[in-house]
């Protein structure tokens, strides 16, 4: 599998990253049991600025497998629950494509 973690935020540090690339590692592994091997896998964080005391965590997450691209995006305050809620959205469009191996 090819993996990519880009981050275009300063507003992690590693003990976050580490959290994260735990999380994203974990949640990658459920869906190769239920789904087969993925192919590829990018995870990229970034956030939004309404205004300086205002910051949304945007994760966007594709995964590559059995010829199909697929991808899904969460926004949120906090950077594990935008990475688990665009698990949770990239989960439910392939139960709707019924991706299998």
């Amino acid at each position: 599998m090819n993996f990519n973690f880009v981050t275009k935020t300063s507003a992690i540090d590693n003990a976050g990253y580490y959290s994260l690339l735990r999380k994203m590692t974990s949640k990658l592994k459920q869906i190769q049991e239920e789904f087969g091997n993925i192919d590829s896998a990018e995870l990229e964080l970034y956030e939004t600025y309404k205004d300086e005391s205002e910051k949304d965590k945007v994760a966007l997450l594709k995964l590559s497998l059995h010829n199909i691209i697929i991808s899904g995006y969460s926004i949120s305050k906090r950077w594990e629950d935008a990475l688990l809620d665009a698990f949770d959205t990239l989960r439910s469009k392939m139960e709707g494509k019924q991706v299998v191996s």
